[in-house]
């Protein structure tokens, strides 16, 4: 089994001056930054994105974060480390339990009128590849996989957070 040991330098980093086009900012945002005030006097702010192409499972996907300064980078890239690893250790575990639950939602709700159920072998067979997998600030993680026209061409995201599961969801 192969584990990661990404470095800092395995990453793309781009920064950007930004320059807010909107005044309403949602109050729920506003509690996760730190000295709001001072930061709103600001007619810029940087925003800096890392990303990284990695191969799992033979497939190549992209690993993204954005750390609120340069100085955060080395902290992410060693828990992203950490954090894949305990995925990859533990993949079968996660991948039952999102096929699992995507089989109950296709079964449920997005049969179209001429379809049958599905079989998990069916969904299994299906089931697409990781196109990218992103990193938030607390270190939970949000894994994106293509559906394979499953949902119409709409990405399956896995939210983990702290090795768990939190919800499956669709993006795009």
């Amino acid at each position: 089994m192969n584990y990661l040991n990404l470095k800092t330098n395995d990453f793309i980093i781009e920064i950007t001056e930004e320059k807010p086009i909107s005044v309403w900012i949602d109050p729920r945002f506003q509690l996760e930054i730190k000295n709001f005030k001072e930061k709103r006097k600001n007619t810029s702010f940087e925003l800096i994105q890392c990303s990284s192409q990695i191969e799992l499972n033979n497939i190549v996907s992209t690993i993204s974060f954005c750390p609120d300064n340069v100085t955060e980078i080395p902290t992410f890239v060693k828990e992203i480390n950490l954090k894949l690893n305990e995925y990859i250790l533990n993949q079968k575990k996660y991948f039952d339990r999102i096929v699992d639950e995507i089989l109950k939602l296709k079964n449920r709700s997005w049969l179209s009128s001429e379809e049958k159920k599905y079989t998990k072998k069916e969904i299994l067979l299906k089931f697409g590849e990781i196109k990218e997998i992103h990193f938030n600030k607390d270190f939970s993680y949000s894994i994106f996989y293509n559906d394979n026209q499953i949902f119409l061409g709409h990405n399956i995201e896995v939210r983990i957070k702290k090795e768990k599961i939190t919800e499956i969801t669709f993006a795009g």
